[in-house]
């Protein structure tokens, strides 16, 4: 049985509605404070390890880690929680 014009529409808006759920749900996880740390986190030792050593590091880390909090703070008071239709 062929589709209506309004249920073609229906459909693809409610695709586009689970795609946009999806792409959401990427940004939520790839911005979360502790997938955040732990990038930070690698890249610091990454960069720190053979020149400053270890002390240094772990001020570049805990400084960045109150960083990268402040900015979830800042940006999670200005996020609607209920992205329900």
């Amino acid at each position: 049985m062929a589709q209506g014009p309004d249920e073609v529409v229906r459909s693809q808006i409610a695709q586009t509605r689970t795609d946009i759920g999806d792409t959401l749900d990427a940004i939520q996880t790839r911005l979360s404070p502790s997938r955040v740390m732990s990038d930070v986190r690698e890249s610091v030792v990454d960069a720190t390890m053979g020149r400053a050593g270890m002390p240094a590091a772990l001020l570049i880390m805990a400084a960045s880690g109150a960083a990268c909090w402040l900015l979830w703070r800042a940006w999670a008071g200005r996020v609607k929680p209920d992205l329900a239709p």
